[in-house]
């Protein structure tokens, strides 16, 4: 997907908040025997707002959708979400978590149901 839109300009005075598509962790198994975090290969969506979150402090970040599937109905742990923007200096509660979701259409549907996000505003997100 982020091949398929051009990069918004630097300034985020006009937004409100990021919605940060999942998939960007490594499943636990392949890195809970290893003292770190395992980033994929779709990473740089998580990289890219914790930067964007240093640069402007009062952007809100809402992370959706499932990191990993390790069985039937299994669902992202938002702990591995939350260890990685701790990891990056973000504080708790600059984040919040939407793992319901399977599709992109549900990280956006469910995503703007969280508290914090209203949509209803001028509020760009």
């Amino acid at each position: 997907m982020e091949s398929q839109y051009s990069r918004p300009a630097d300034s985020t005075a006009a937004y409100e908040g990021v919605t940060v598509l999942g998939g960007g962790m490594m499943p636990p198994e392949r890195w809970c025997s290893r003292a770190g975090l395992a980033l994929s290969d779709a990473s740089e969506r998580l990289v890219a707002s914790a930067v964007l979150a240093a640069r402007h402090p009062t952007l809100k970040l809402v992370s959706a959708g499932r990191e990993w599937e390790s069985g039937p109905g299994a669902r992202q742990d938002p702990r591995l979400v939350q260890a990685f923007y701790r990891f990056t200096g973000l504080v708790d509660g600059r984040v919040v978590h939407e793992d319901a979701s399977r599709t992109t259409l549900e990280n956006a549907a469910f995503s703007a149901k969280l508290p914090g996000v209203d949509t209803n505003v001028a509020d760009c997100w």
